[in-house]
């Protein structure tokens, strides 16, 4: 497992090093956030400064609500992320039960999500955006998953930042 997972994350590597269109970009990063680390959907947020974020992309239209509603609502793990920098991910196991969030939890709730991950794209000097991964399931995510998904954010980090210098 471990190998087939390092060449994925090397051919992905690969691959991002040489796109240059964001839209793209949003894609591989979508794409390899959703097969690296299961889960039914993921989300990507850019951070634009002042406390501004924007979704720029998601598997589906779960993800997108969720994290449209993230945008909208200013509460849920990445504002959570922003507030408190610290390097881990922000794990939600059942939102039935999680009470972090008053008003965006419960509508993440019934959309069907019951479990999430959220980590931050960080390169050394700056915070580019956060990748969440969303389940139907509740207590989803591993240790292993969670090592997975900061390699992916170190990866998406890079390249997100680099294509905000190019445009």
């Amino acid at each position: 497992m471990h190998g087939q997972l390092a060449r994925e994350f090397a051919e992905a590597a690969v691959a991002l090093r040489y796109q240059t269109e964001p839209k793209e970009i949003f894609e591989t990063v979508l794409g390899l956030a959703s097969s690296t680390v299961l889960c039914a959907h993921a989300g990507l947020l850019l951070f634009h400064g002042a406390h501004q974020l924007e979704s720029v992309g998601a598997t589906d239209s779960t993800a997108d609500v969720a994290d449209h509603l993230q945008v909208e609502l200013r509460q849920g793990p990445c504002w959570l992320r922003l507030s408190d920098p610290g390097p881990e991910a922000v794990l939600v196991g059942d939102t039935t039960t999680d009470g972090r969030w008053q008003a965006w939890t419960p509508l993440i709730a019934d959309l069907g999500v019951r479990s999430l991950m959220s980590t931050r794209l960080d390169t050394y000097d700056e915070t580019v955006g956060f990748l969440t991964w969303y389940d139907d399931s509740p207590d989803n995510f591993s240790a292993e998953a969670i090592a997975c998904a900061h390699v992916l954010a170190l990866q998406a980090a890079a390249v997100l930042a680099r294509a905000d210098r190019s445009t």
